[in-house]
């Protein structure tokens, strides 16, 4: 009898042990959903997708570091498209903000290159300031494929990689850099191109210039029944679009290591302009369509006799930057009578779409 009480005793013991063992098991699991939710909800506040393939997909990107004298810096994935889905992972952090003894101290002219866990298609590098208003970006110059030479002002800016890998995925990764030595240009505004004619700035390279007067445009594709026709570029109205068919982009990438790209420039959308005379083209100001929610990929050439062209460079848009973005590539200024954006296409879903274009640069 004593034997069966005893029985009886150690089941309730065992029971009552196993059911502390699930209610710590259930609050553990409850606090871990809750930090996940919580730790979720940040990253769709900074524009991550709410699904959790998305953010799986986020949490295996390649691996990206700048070198800059012999050491390595990591870099953090800034923007990406995946299957035509673009997500922000987060924003622009202000280097004004940041201590000087954790910025990367680089110095104008000296070089960088890249380092990715996977093999990319194409690299293009920037340092940004996306402070500014509009934001400005810089092309840093090429020196290989996966080499480039620091360039443009002096002071706070993000050093950005822009990457097409091969499996179609786009990212871009950036760091916080302070540019040396000092003699920083005065800031260049789209707003004062695009709205005054008599209105002067500055570049790294061009000193004092002014929007340029256009004569005309011309584009690969027009539809005057759907009012997609090119001057719609220079009407300072950001309702108005014009708009190709556009390339495929991971396609054309992959091109442009068999072929020289001025031998496919004009096989593909462009949209011109015509300066009526030759000027000294310093930078360009681009606004897209819906540019907050999209990545446009494009090149730039310049022209003397509107038959001959000239790659000067090439970039793809920020949704970082949706009221458009200032342009300065390392071989502007360039003396050119027509200014090309060319090899339009769109790394999100959808054909590519301009809003408005202005050329600064020097009457000559």
């Amino acid at each position: 009898m004593n034997r069966s009480i005893r029985v009886v005793e150690n089941d309730k013991q065992i029971r009552n042990s196993r059911r502390e063992q699930v209610a710590i098991l259930a609050s553990v699991l409850t606090v871990a959903v809750l930090g996940f939710i919580a730790f979720f909800s940040t990253l769709v506040a900074y524009g991550q997708s709410s699904t959790g393939a998305e953010f799986l997909r986020q949490s295996i990107m390649p691996q990206a570091k700048l070198i800059y004298n012999n050491q390595n810096y990591d870099m953090s994935p800034f923007v990406s498209v995946i299957n035509g889905q673009l997500s922000k992972i987060h924003f622009p952090a202000d280097s004004e903000d940041i201590p000087a003894a954790v910025l990367l101290n680089i110095k104008q002219g000296d070089m960088v290159s890249f380092q990715f866990s996977q093999k990319p298609v194409k690299i293009d590098a920037f340092a940004v300031d996306y402070e500014a208003q509009p934001a400005e970006l810089y092309g840093l110059k090429r020196l290989g494929s996966n080499t480039f030479q620091i360039l443009g002002p002096q002071g706070s800016q993000t050093i950005e990689a822009q990457v097409l890998f091969a499996d179609g995925r786009y990212i871009s990764y950036d760091l916080p850099a302070y540019i040396h030595p000092p003699g920083a240009p005065a800031r260049f505004d789209i707003n004062k191109i695009t709205n005054s004619q008599s209105q002067t700035m500055v570049s790294p390279i061009c000193g004092s210039q002014t929007k340029l007067d256009v004569t005309g445009v011309t584009a690969s594709i027009q539809n005057k029944l759907t009012n997609n026709i090119p001057v719609n570029v220079l009407d300072n109205n950001l309702g108005t679009v014009w708009s190709p068919r556009g390339i495929n982009v991971l396609s054309f990438a992959k091109s442009l290591k068999k072929n020289p790209l001025n031998s496919i420039v004009n096989n593909n959308p462009w949209l011109q302009l015509d300066l009526g005379k030759e000027q000294l083209v310093c930078m360009l100001g681009i606004a897209f369509s819906d540019a907050d929610k999209t990545i446009s990929s494009f090149s730039i050439q310049t022209s003397t006799d509107g038959i001959h062209f000239k790659d000067v460079g090439s970039a793809q848009s920020s949704p970082i930057a949706p009221r458009g973005l200032l342009y300065w590539f390392p071989d502007l200024p360039e003396s050119a009578r027509f200014v090309r954006i060319s090899n339009l296409g769109s790394i999100t879903t959808g054909a590519p779409a301009l809003d408005e274009i202005a050329a600064a640069g020097k009457n000559k």
